[in-house]
């Protein structure tokens, strides 16, 4: 009898770590999808400027090379080299955060009691993007809560 038990217990964790995998591929998938959208947008807008792979090289620039070559008022010239180093890390930013979301969505469906908290951790997420207001606080290195004190 506990050996049937055994196999059985067996088969549901097996089943539960497959569909956790199956969560992750499929977040990472649509990271993947939402990263080559933006990218594909910015070549449109870059293209119709004149200045293809121009937001890339510019973007890549100040990452990897700490915005050396920035400060002249033409830009820098569009490299492919900085533009597939930035995609890379684009792409893999965008997938990293699918991932988690799909399995923040995984085991809100599980239980929705936590449904509302993951959706006021993408809100806040958004705002801090949208206003800007999270990049002062990185680089004060102040916690939320000491800038909001002050």
């Amino acid at each position: 009898m506990k050996a049937q038990s055994a196999i059985t217990n067996s088969t549901i964790v097996h089943g539960y770590t497959s569909q956790i995998s199956k969560l992750y591929a499929e977040g990472i998938v649509a990271g993947v999808i939402g990263a080559a959208t933006i990218a594909i947008w910015f070549l449109i807008l870059d293209t119709i400027n004149g200045h293809p792979l121009y937001t890339p090289t510019v973007l890549g620039t100040a990452l990897f090379r700490g915005g050396e070559g920035l400060s002249h008022p033409e830009g820098p010239a569009s490299s492919l080299e900085m533009t597939l180093m930035y995609t890379w890390v684009h792409v893999l930013a965008f997938a990293i955060v699918g991932g988690v979301a799909s399995r923040l969505l995984g085991l809100a469906e599980e239980n929705p009691n936590l449904g509302f908290g993951i959706l006021l951790l993408f809100w806040q997420r958004q705002w801090d993007g949208i206003s800007g207001a999270g990049i002062p606080i990185l680089r004060s290195g102040l916690s939320p809560k000491r800038v909001l004190a002050k």
